[in-house]
């Protein structure tokens, strides 16, 4: 029953941003242009995505990608705010069920932090 939740979850937030015009303000090409970045920097264990939906530093990382995950958990956050709105639950529901969504899909050997604060590799 759980995993009907998550997976209910997770199409939940697709179909809402989708719906949201979440591109107002660019935030889907921004998104897209920082995912290659992104995806090394996981690759190499120096952030994993948080029990909040958010990117965490692992390691120490250069002010350049500070910035860049900064700029990311921002976008992040104004997605799921206006998910919040367009479906009138908490913001703090929405991230958990988007973390959710990122363990179940996310590559194996990235960080991710279990609801517990606890960090462990997939």
């Amino acid at each position: 029953m759980r995993n009907r939740g998550i997976i209910t979850a997770a199409i939940m937030i697709l179909i809402g941003v989708t719906s949201l015009g979440v591109n107002a303000g660019g935030i889907k090409e921004r998104l897209a242009k920082r995912l290659p970045t992104i995806n090394k920097l996981k690759a190499e264990g120096a952030i994993g995505e948080n029990n909040k939906a958010y990117l965490e530093a692992r390691k120490e990382l250069s002010e350049d990608n500070k910035k860049l995950i900064n700029e990311e958990n921002s976008d992040r956050k104004k997605i799921y705010s206006m998910l919040a709105k367009k479906t009138g639950q908490k913001i703090d529901i929405i991230e958990s069920r988007r973390a959710l969504a990122i363990a179940k899909k996310t590559k194996k050997g990235y960080w991710l932090q279990k609801e517990d604060g606890t960090w462990y590799q997939k």
